[in-house]
């Protein structure tokens, strides 16, 4: 009897046991899983828009004028006064060679040109210096004299011998008149040559220093203090930065498609072709084309490389949309777009970025919806909000 009570109950636990484990499939049916949260992101219009048609090309800025200050007389550099960056002045100084021999040429100069002007008395006409103002006075004494030893010999009252006297007496007086104004003559050119000397020799001082040719900017020092250089040997490179242009090679392909007055763009500016080569050159088959920008943006820096665009006749159909809105990993372009709540990716072909605007060619329509900043965590598929 006790044996059949302890079954029993062994039965009984069993059945409970099973119950129990039957009803953890059914609980686990009961209860739906977790939805994903939606991610928030803003959205923007996709625009459709024409622009014109351009060509683009890599570009050099130039300043209209840029020079090369070289030195002129040559020797020792003793001091730079201008360093790369520095703004100067027409006139002003930038650098100096040693010129003690030229300066002690100069001051000798200046010497002789003050005594060449003491032996002239002054800044004359030579026919009034007073050794030919004498000499003229003692001539026209001698004329008198002569014209009246010739009445009185007429008379009877002067002899032959005291009229030969005087007649000798008046060509003494103009021989020594034609000497004084030879002299003074050689000392008028002498104080022109010595001023000329004067002025060569002030020349070649100047030469030893250097000075900016135009209001402008150093872009670069070619040497250093101390340096002895050769006449010619470049030492600055100075800029007009207040006037700039760039240069490009067009294609023989695209050359015929290039017309002067045609605009060109660059970021921050605009330009104007101004000069075309007459043909093309190189084994490239090239042809060269300059234009001039203005104004000029500060940002555009002589020497530097940029993309230019010139504008052509035709258009083309672009979508636009925010330049935050397009994402490049890699070189390629990735917009994302949302549709019916959720996100998709998108690889566009872009045209080309338009200041803070991207135009793309292909792969986005009119009106789309497309997220700017995307999130990093963003996925194609995901369900996004607003």
């Amino acid at each position: 009897m006790d044996g059949l009570r302890f079954l029993l109950f062994l039965g009984g636990l069993s059945l409970v046991g099973g119950g129990v484990a039957c009803s953890h499939p059914a609980q686990a049916h009961d209860e739906a899983p977790p939805q994903p949260i939606p991610l928030t992101v803003t959205r923007v219009k996709a625009r459709a828009a024409k622009v014109p048609r351009t060509l683009t090309y890599q570009a050099t800025v130039l300043a209209a004028r840029d020079t090369v200050i070289s030195a002129v007389a040559g020797g020792r550099l003793e001091v730079l006064l201008a360093e790369r960056g520095d703004k100067v002045h027409k006139g002003d100084a930038l650098a100096r060679f040693r010129d003690a021999e030229a300066r002690a040429a100069a001051e000798g100069a200046v010497a002789n040109v003050a005594g060449a002007e003491a032996r002239l008395a002054g800044d004359r006409d030579p026919e009034r210096s007073p050794e030919v103002v004498a000499a003229e006075e003692a001539v026209r004494v001698a004329a008198d004299a002569r014209r009246r030893a010739e009445t009185l010999s007429s008379q009877g009252s002067v002899s032959d011998q005291d009229l030969l006297r005087m007649r000798s007496g008046e060509e003494t007086a103009r021989a020594q008149r034609d000497a004084a104004l030879a002299q003074a003559r050689a000392a008028k050119a002498l104080v022109v040559q010595s001023r000329a000397a004067l002025r060569q020799s002030r020349a070649a001082l100047a030469d030893f220093t250097l000075r900016a040719p135009y209001d402008g900017v150093v872009l670069e020092r070619l040497v250093e203090t101390g340096e002895v250089l050769a006449a010619g040997a470049p030492v600055l490179r100075v800029v007009d930065p207040s006037s700039l242009r760039v240069r490009f090679e067009v294609g023989q392909h695209e050359a015929a498609s290039i017309a002067l007055g045609q605009q060109v763009e660059l970021d921050g500016g605009r330009a104007q072709i101004s000069r075309l080569a007459p043909g093309l050159t190189g084994e490239s088959r090239t042809r060269t084309v300059e234009a001039r920008v203005d104004p000029a943006p500060s940002s555009l820096l002589p020497g530097s490389r940029i993309p230019v665009r010139v504008l052509l006749d035709a258009s083309d159909d672009v979508v636009i949309v925010p330049r935050n809105a397009v994402r490049n990993e890699g070189g390629v372009a990735r917009i994302w777009v949302v549709r019916d709540g959720r996100a998709s990716e998108r690889l566009p072909e872009v045209l080309r970025m338009a200041g803070d605007e991207v135009l793309v060619r292909r792969g986005l329509a009119d009106g789309e919806d497309v997220v700017p900043d995307a999130p990093r965590e963003l996925r194609d598929g995901m369900q996004v909000t607003p």
